[in-house]
């Protein structure tokens, strides 16, 4: 029953991933220590942080649907007693949120750099 707890926790890893995109793609993503992509730049400009993180929301949404629905399909094979393919389901799921979201670095860095930066520094 671990598999069903596992999948359990990647359905709501992806839920917020997929919170996390929305609220990067309207611009209210909150500027912060913690969650982000966080330069310099975008810590000290608010026009950098909302272009950085409007740029990741694709790739956010992708992360994070990808991971509701591996975490949902491996909820279903163990259920229907396929655990090893829930198994190799939920490493896929972490495995696809994580090169999503660290590949979303990659325009939101450039849309951070394109960004002139009005903090007055």
């Amino acid at each position: 029953m671990m598999e069903i707890a596992g999948a359990g926790v990647m359905v709501l890893f992806g839920a917020a991933l997929l919170w996390w995109a929305r609220a990067s793609r309207r611009g209210t993503f909150p500027r912060q220590r913690i969650l982000g992509y966080r330069t310099s730049r975008t810590l000290r400009d608010g026009d950098a942080w909302v272009s950085a993180h409007r740029a990741m929301a694709p790739l956010l949404f992708v992360a994070g649907g990808g991971v509701v629905l591996a975490g949902l399909a491996a909820a279903t094979a163990v259920l229907v007693g396929h655990p090893v393919v829930g198994r190799v389901l939920l490493g896929g799921a972490v495995v696809w949120g994580l090169v999503f979201v660290i590949g979303s670095a990659l325009p939101a860095a450039s849309a951070a750099r394109s960004t002139r930066d009005t903090s007055g520094s």
